[in-house]
């Protein structure tokens, strides 16, 4: 695992980009596998709850 780096468009979507910075910052992502990537577009994971 390691660091992840992505760009959130607060302009676009300001309540989505806050709630997903917010889990991030508590490390609700920790551990979280990203299983579908396409560079410079976006990234597809599970939820970390397992649900």
């Amino acid at each position: 695992m390691g660091t992840v780096v992505l760009e959130l468009y607060w302009n676009h979507a300001p309540k989505t980009c806050k709630n997903f910075a917010e889990l991030g910052r508590r490390g609700y992502y920790n551990n979280t596998k990203f299983h579908r990537i396409i560079k410079d577009f976006m990234v597809q994971g599970g939820d970390p709850t397992g649900t």
